[in-house]
């Protein structure tokens, strides 16, 4: 048994086989069930060929070596590729590969590709990137099944997109103006954008002060008059 590139402490043993007798006809063997490793590799059986890809012989199967001769069988290897999942943005969503969270042979392969957005995020495509090559995209479907993996490690990312929504700061209605156009007192609405989870604060102008001459500026409320305070935290 020869490892042909494999962990050679993981081969059959006895190695090799050997039948001593009066016989002078062909002998069977039978071979053995243990199977050598070789990382990143599946073992798929035995053949009288380095290169070969597809094996001649399983294990437990027989093999017939002539009399007075001897057979040199080579373990043949199968690929495996790494086929991974990732959410883009991080926290966008989750992103799970069904049946191929670590290694699989390329010839066995189907894979269900799996999107889950998070609050506030909706999901919007998936891309791949095999290992070395540039990025494509893939599918709009949430939930997507791969039948034909590359013959190459590959990465496939959801993509998530945040949802936004509009607010108007409205200080004109009360009499006052952004401290954008003091002069001209005429930037009386703002319009910013918020997302689900964040502060109030985090949208672009919130933090602008607003004037009304005589008036302290107090906060933004949810009504004209009276109202809920939205704060700076909210």
């Amino acid at each position: 048994y020869d490892a042909n590139g494999g962990n050679a402490n993981t081969l059959p043993s006895p190695n090799p086989q050997t039948y001593s007798g009066s016989s002078t006809s062909n002998h069977t063997f039978t071979i053995s069930n243990t199977t050598p490793t070789r990382p990143g590799y599946d073992f798929l059986g035995w053949s009288y060929s380095t290169t070969a890809t597809l094996p001649s012989y399983l294990p437990g199967g027989s093999i017939e070596v002539p009399y007075n001769g001897s057979s040199r069988l080579y373990a043949v290897w199968d690929t495996l590729y790494t086929y991974s999942a990732v959410a883009s943005p991080v926290g966008g969503g989750t992103a799970t590969v069904d049946n191929a969270s670590s290694v699989q042979k390329v010839s066995e392969v189907t894979v269900q590709l799996r999107a889950s957005p998070s609050e506030g995020y909706r999901f919007i495509k998936w891309t791949y990137t095999p290992s070395g090559g540039t990025t494509q995209d893939l599918s709009t479907n949430q939930n997507y099944l791969i039948e034909s993996t590359p013959a190459v490690n590959t990465t496939y990312t959801a993509i998530f997109q945040q949802y936004l929504y509009p607010l108007v700061l409205d200080a004109g209605t009360n009499g006052g103006f952004f401290e954008f156009n003091p002069d001209e007192q005429s930037e009386t609405t703002r319009n910013v954008t918020v997302s689900v989870g964040s502060l109030y604060s985090s949208a672009d102008g919130w933090q602008n002060t607003v004037y009304r001459p005589g008036y302290m500026f107090d906060g933004w409320y949810t009504a004209q008059t009276g109202g809920t305070l939205v704060s700076y935290n909210t």
